[in-house]
C-alpha cells in the first residue's frame, strides 16, 4: 500500500513539472475565472452570490421608478485588470462596479466581468422583479409646469422600537413615499396630454380589473390606465362613436356595466362596458342621454337630459345613480342591470332613466321628482344604513334630507321607490359655513358605522353627526390658505384605541390647499396635551398649478 502511495506522489510531481515546463502559447490566466462574485443592493443590504451560468443565479425585488444602487464585489486571483458592464434586456446600462439605475419594468440583468483586453469575459445572470407599489397609497391629480400629472404616494409601515410615556414598545409606524409622474414613468415617457385636469374616476370590472380614468376638461385629452400597472388603456378621443358637440368634461361615474360622462352644459353620454364590465372596453355614443317624461303636458317626447350633477351609489354592487336636473328642478334615477355570459367574457347591459315616484310628504320635506330648492351637496350611501343625503338651501335656511332608495333592477322594466327618513334644519353656525364660497361637504362613517359629515371651510375641518348637529372642530390648519380637497385615509385609529395607537398611528389624512400645497399628515392625541389635537406631516409637496383631485387606495380597494 505504501508503495502505491509513493508511486502516485511521484507521478504527480512529474505532471506538475511538465506543466511548469510547458512552452506552448496557452496562457492559463485565460481560464482563471473570478473566484467569487457578489452583487449587493446598497439600499436594502441584500447580498446575492453568483456563479458563471446562463441560468438565473439570483433576483432582486426593487421598487419601480426608484433609483437603485447595485455594486459588484469580485474576488479574483488572476493578474489581469477587471472591467465591468451591466446589461438589461440587451441594452448597456452601466460600465462601473457600481450600477445606478431606475428600473421601470422586469427583465434579465446581466453582469459581464472582463479580464485584460476584454476578449475574456464571464457573464452572471440575475432577474429583476418589480414591487408594484400601487396597492395602498394616494393618487394625486395635479397641474405642474403647465401639464397634467398623476403622482402616487405609496403607503407602508415599519415596525419600530419606540418609547411612550416612559415605556418601551414596538409599533407599526406609517410612512408615505412619493413617486412622481407615474403615468409617464410606466408608459415609456409618454405624457398626459391635458392641461386642465378635472378629476380621477376609479372603475372596476367583474373580474377585478381596475382602471383609473384621468379626466381633462377637454375630453380628447382624457386618458385611462390600469390601476395595478399604470399602463395606458385608451384615450377618450378613441372612445366615442361620432364626436360630441361642445363637450367640456365636468364629471364621470361608473354605474354597473355602464359609465355616465357629463359636461359643463348638462350634456350626458353613456358607455356600455364589455369584458365583464371592465371600464374603457366599450364606446360612448355621441347621442346624448335622453328621457321621455311620462307626465309632461303637452307630451314633449324624448328630451336630452340636462345633468347638473350625477352621483352614483358607492356600494360594491352599484347599479344606480341619481341625476340632478337643475333646470327642470328634479332628480332622475339612472339604473343598470347586467347579464353576464356563461363563459364570463362579457354581458348584455340594460339601462334606463326613470322618474322618481310621487310620495306623501311631511312638513319641510321635498319630493325628488319636484325638487325646487337650491342643491348644495348630494352624498350617496357609504354603508348601512344605505341613506342618500341631500343638503339644500331653502330661503335663508339650510336643511339636510335623508333618503333610502330602493330599486328593482333584476327584471324589466326597472322600477324605483324611496322613503324620506328625516329632514333637519341645520344650525346657524353650520349655515354660516355653508354661506362661504368654496365650502366643501363630505360624508364619512365613524367607528360605529354611523354616517357623519365633514364641513370644510377655509382652513378648518368641522365634523357633524348623522343629523347635521353637534358641530366640532376636527382640525384647523395654518392660516392664510384655503382647503380645496381633503381625504380621510386608512388606517384611522378608533376613538377607543389604546393611547399609544392614537399617538403613533393616529388619524391619517391627505389635504390640498388653494396655494398648490399638498400634504399627507397624521392627527394624533398626546396624553400630555389632552385638550388639543396634534398634527405632524409625513409628506409635503407643492404644485404650481394646484391639485385637482385626490384618490386613496388601500389593500387594492379604492376608498
Amino acid at each position: 500500500m505504501k508503495i502505491r502511495i509513493i508511486m502516485i506522489c511521484l507521478l504527480g510531481l512529474v505532471l506538475l513539472n511538465a506543466c511548469l515546463e510547458d512552452h506552448t502559447n496557452l496562457d492559463y490566466n485565460d481560464v482563471m475565472l473570478p473566484d467569487t462574485v457578489r452583487v449587493i443592493d446598497k439600499v436594502s443590504g441584500k447580498v446575492t452570490t453568483l456563479s458563471h451560468s446562463e441560468m438565473f443565479q439570483g433576483s432582486f425585488s426593487l421598487l419601480a421608478g426608484t433609483e437603485v444602487e447595485l455594486e459588484a464585489e469580485v474576488v479574483y486571483s488572476g493578474g489581469a485588470e477587471l472591467d465591468y458592464e451591466w446589461q438589461f434586456d440587451g441594452n448597456i446600462i452601466g460600465n462601473e462596479k457600481k450600477l445606478h439605475h431606475v428600473f421601470t419594468k422586469e427583465g434579465r440583468l446581466i453582469l459581464l466581468v472582463y479580464r485584460g483586453d476584454k476578449t475574456k469575459v464571464t457573464d452572471y445572470h440575475m432577474l429583476i422583479n418589480l414591487i408594484q407599489p400601487f396597492g395602498s397609497g394616494v393618487y394625486v391629480l395635479a397641474k405642474q409646469g403647465g401639464k397634467t400629472v398623476v403622482d402616487f404616494m405609496r403607503y407602508y409601515t415599519e415596525k419600530e422600537s419606540v418609547t411612550f410615556l416612559g415605556q418601551p414598545m414596538e409599533m407599526n409606524i406609517p410612512y408615505y413615499e412619493e413617486q412622481e409622474n407615474v403615468f409617464s414613468l410606466y408608459n415609456d415617457g409618454e405624457e398626459l396630454q391635458g392641461s386642465e385636469p378635472v378629476k380621477l374616476v376609479w372603475g372596476q370590472g367583474k373580474d377585478k380589473t381596475q382602471v383609473m380614468q384621468v379626466l381633462d376638461r377637454d375630453w380628447r385629452h382624457s386618458m385611462a390606465f390600469y390601476g395595478k400597472t399604470i399602463e395606458k388603456v385608451v384615450g377618450m378621443d378613441d372612445e366615442f362613436v361620432g364626436e360630441p358637440v361642445n363637450l367640456f368634461v365636468k364629471g364621470m361615474v361608473n354605474v354597473g356595466m355602464s359609465t355616465l360622462l357629463y359636461g359643463e352644459q348638462g350634456d350626458a353620454y353613456v358607455r356600455t362596458n364589455y369584458d365583464n364590465g371592465t371600464p374603457n372596453t366599450g364606446r360612448f355614443s355621441s347621442q346624448r342621454l335622453r328621457f321621455d317624461d311620462p307626465n309632461d303636458v303637452p307630451d314633449q317626447g324624448w328630451m336630452d337630459v340636462e345633468a347638473n350633477l350625477v352621483v352614483a351609489d358607492k356600494q360594491v354592487s352599484n347599479n344606480w345613480a341619481i341625476i340632478h336636473e337643475k333646470s327642470k328642478e328634479r332628480f332622475l334615477f339612472f339604473s343598470v342591470s347586467s347579464t353576464f355570459m356563461p363563459d364570463d367574457t362579457g354581458g348584455v347591459d340594460y339601462s334606463v332613466v326613470l322618474q322618481f315616484p310621487e310620495i306623501k310628504l311631511k312638513d319641510n320635506e321635498v319630493a325628488l321628482h319636484k325638487f325646487d330648492k337650491d342643491v348644495i351637496a348630494v352624498l350617496p350611501p357609504l354603508g348601512y344604513p344605505q341613506r342618500t343625503h341631500i343638503i339644500y338651501k331653502d330661503g335663508a335656511n339650510y336643511r339636510l334630507q335623508a333618503h333610502t332608495i330602493s330599486a328593482s333592477i333584476y327584471s324589466v322594466p326597472h322600477t324605483v321607490r324611496y322613503t324620506i327618513d328625516g329632514n333637519t334644519l341645520l344650525g346657524a353656525d353650520v349655515a354660516a359655513l355653508l354661506d362661504k364660497e368654496g365650502t366643501i361637504v363630505m360624508k364619512s362613517q365613524n367607528d360605529s358605522r354611523q354616517d357623519i359629515f365633514y364641513v370644510i371651510s377655509e382652513n378648518t375641518i368641522y365634523q357633524l353627526d348623522a343629523n347635521g348637529g353637534n358641530k366640532s372642530v376636527l382640525y384647523s390648519f395654518e392660516s392664510g390658505r384655503k382647503i380645496t380637497n381633503f381625504f380621510r385615509l386608512t388606517p384611522w385609529a378608533s376613538q377607543s384605541a389604546a393611547p399609544a395607537t392614537q399617538y403613533f398611528s393616529g388619524w391619517l389624512f391627505a389635504v390640498a390647499f388653494d396655494n398648490g400645497e399638498f400634504k399627507i399628515g397624521r392627527l394624533y392625541k398626546d396624553p400630555l396635551k389632552p385638550n388639543e389635537m396634534q398634527c405632524t406631516y409625513l409628506l409635503e409637496k407643492k404644485y404650481d398649478g394646484g391639485v385637482a383631485d385626490i384618490k386613496f387606495i388601500y389593500s387594492n380597494v379604492i376608498m
